[in-house]
């Protein structure tokens, strides 16, 4: 095998970093790996699981750093230590390099996607009702199994998803968090002129500022002080009514989409919701919090 490159997107700040694949790795797999609570993250070498008869070997080729995953690294993000050393990311396109035999629905060479949602337990209340993404005994991709930060992995053909459509495969990571933005928006039910609060500029807050675009909605977003200058730029191209970064607790807009899974965020968006508000939270926090 010749020397690569996988590029893990950093999608905050705007960046992109890569690290460089070792010349003749077949059966061992570099991979970013959570060590314990205190190492925020290694590169290190893993032996490649076998093959299971339902999975395919995939080759990762790009990978978007989730908030989730920057919180893991901090150290900010609940894990089991009995899942350390635990490989990161669920945010990825790859590359068929082997399937299993009995496949007819993909091919060496198909590049895909994957589910994040590996496995569920599919008795609860959630499953039996299709929300398999908050069944509290799944497998989550990179959260309580090995994750994509890797050079391969071998996943079930349940759990991927063809995008050979695509022009440009990078783009291809954009995939899961774009599902998550539209799942959530899907359960809304907004009608045109509607005003929508949405705390958080991030990559979630942004996606879905550009997918409410199409509701026809009025949207203001609250956000921090760091954020001026996405927030100037989304107004300036008219992605946006208009912004704050401090409440004055007067508004009381329709709908408030939460994207920062903060505490005091939260709030905020809850002051400012008029009666009967329809409330969003697509922010991830595991911590307790006092709402």
């Amino acid at each position: 095998m010749t020397n690569e490159i996988i590029g893990f997107i950093i999608r905050i700040p705007q960046c992109e970093i890569t690290f460089r694949i070792k010349e003749g790795l077949e059966i061992k797999s570099i991979c970013a790996v959570k060590k314990n609570s205190e190492t925020d993250i290694d590169i290190v070498e893993k032996q490649l699981k076998e093959m299971n008869t339902n999975e395919h070997k995939v080759k990762v080729l790009y990978g978007g750093v989730c908030g989730t995953d920057m919180k893991l690294i901090e150290g900010k993000y609940p894990i089991d230590d009995n899942k350390l050393p635990l490989t990161i990311g669920h945010e990825f396109v790859g590359r068929i390099e082997q399937v299993s035999n009995d496949s007819e629905a993909f091919q060496v060479g198909d590049y895909i996607v994957g589910k994040p949602t590996l496995k569920s337990c599919m008795e609860c209340e959630n499953c039996k009702s299709g929300y398999i993404n908050l069944c509290k005994d799944r497998e989550r991709l990179g959260i309580n199994v090995d994750g994509a930060f890797t050079e391969y992995i071998n996943l079930s053909e349940k759990s991927l998803i063809k995008v050979n459509f695509l022009k440009d495969v990078k783009n291809g990571v954009w995939l899961e968090p774009i599902s998550v933005v539209a799942r959530g928006i899907n359960t809304l039910k907004l009608k045109p002129n509607y005003s929508v609060l949405v705390a958080g500029a991030g990559a979630i807050g942004v996606l879905t500022i550009l997918m409410l675009k199409d509701y026809g909605v009025d949207i203001t977003v609250l956000g921090l002080e760091s954020d001026c200058t996405i927030l100037e730029y989304l107004k300036e191209n008219q992605f946006i009514d208009g912004y704050m970064i401090k409440s004055s607790g007067s508004e009381n807009y329709n709908a408030v989409i939460d994207c920062t899974g903060n505490e005091n965020a939260i709030n905020n968006l809850l002051n400012l919701s008029a009666n009967r508000a329809q409330v969003l939270l697509l922010g991830t926090n595991k911590f307790n919090m006092n709402i």
